[in-house]
């Protein structure tokens, strides 16, 4: 007997099934557009709070202005072209933030170090003696042990471990 199949089905979908492929991509792109308008929208919200913010308790209009305008645009790009115009924006932004954040992370490393490290290592350095060099009247640094000299026999060189 034969087995029921779909009215336009073809013998090589048994092997490759191209439409549920198909329908997994489009469902793949629509949670990423789903995606894509939640963060916008999410970025929207924070953007105006932050706009409220400079409004309200630092009372900066026109900075509270930019702020908010900036905001409600990409909340409206990511809720017109969530897969378009957002993602670029997304991307873009992402590279200059990743950017930001290298130059700042180079100058505050460099600021940290010659303001907290290299002032206590100097400091250190003094303290401790430990960098003023080889004390030249010593035969050497090795510190015998009563322990290590007991237990010092051919046999503990054969066996070490």
């Amino acid at each position: 007997m034969q087995e029921s199949m779909e009215p336009n089905a073809q013998a090589s979908s048994v092997a490759w099934n191209w439409r549920d492929r198909a329908a997994k991509a489009d469902a793949a792109r629509v949670r990423e557009a789903a995606s894509n308008r939640t963060k916008g929208l999410i970025g929207g919200v924070i953007g105006l709070a932050v706009a409220a913010l400079f409004y309200f308790a630092f009372h900066k209009v026109r900075t509270a202005e930019v702020i908010a305008a900036i905001a409600v645009l990409i909340a409206l790009t990511a809720l017109a072209s969530p897969l378009g115009a957002y993602k670029t924006l997304s991307r873009w932004l992402d590279r200059f933030a990743h950017a930001v954040g290298s130059a700042v992370t180079w100058v505050l490393m460099t600021v940290l170090f010659y303001v907290v490290f290299l002032p206590a290592g100097l400091f250190l350095r003094r303290k401790l003696a430990v960098t003023l060099g080889a004390d030249k009247r010593l035969p050497t640094y090795w510190i015998a042990t009563e322990e290590r000299e007991r237990a010092r026999t051919p046999e503990s060189y054969r066996k070490q471990f």
